[in-house]
């Protein structure tokens, strides 16, 4: 299931937990590389539930990771070409912070949703249950050389309430 991103992008294509101290460090990450498709977003969305609950997340921070991470995913299902992508969770102190990276050097459109249209809120929605919301252009080393893609990214502030106001 796993089809691992250029080394250029990420140094791993497994899950993996790491758990590091220091300035600067996340105090623990999960990572993985792999090709998008719509069961992999249900896989995701549920494996990532998990993690935050390992974490001690807030229920409602993996409510709104969980939706954030279906919304990111289908996204590189929807838009990109490859469909590879990277998903990282990150948590730093009382926070966690969600990046997706996907092939494709088109940055997302966020717009208010008409109130009537059947799609397009995905992205709003997320920027609005999350406490930060951002999207940048990314380099990374093709097959063919020199590529651009993108990170999309949120993230919850005091998703960890044990180490909230620390």
């Amino acid at each position: 299931m796993n089809d691992p991103l250029p080394q250029s992008i990420v140094k791993s294509a497994d899950w993996v937990l790491r758990e590091e101290r220091g300035p600067g460090v996340p105090e623990a990450f999960y990572s993985d590389a792999f090709t998008g498709t719509p069961e992999v977003i249900a896989r995701w969305r549920r494996e990532v539930k998990v993690v935050l609950a390992r974490w001690g997340a807030a229920g409602e921070t993996e409510c709104v990771v969980s939706l954030g991470v279906s919304e990111l995913l289908a996204n590189v299902v929807r838009h990109s070409t490859t469909r590879r992508c990277w998903l990282r969770v990150l948590r730093v102190g009382p926070d966690v912070v969600v990046q997706v990276f996907d092939e494709s050097k088109h940055l997302p459109v966020v717009h208010t949703p008409d109130d009537l249209a059947e799609d397009g809120r995905g992205l709003w929605l997320l920027r609005e249950m999350a406490d930060a919301f951002g999207f940048m252009p990314k380099q990374y080393t093709s097959d063919t050389g020199p590529a651009l893609g993108k990170i999309v990214w949120f993230a919850c502030w005091d998703a960890f309430p044990e180490k909230a106001g620390r």
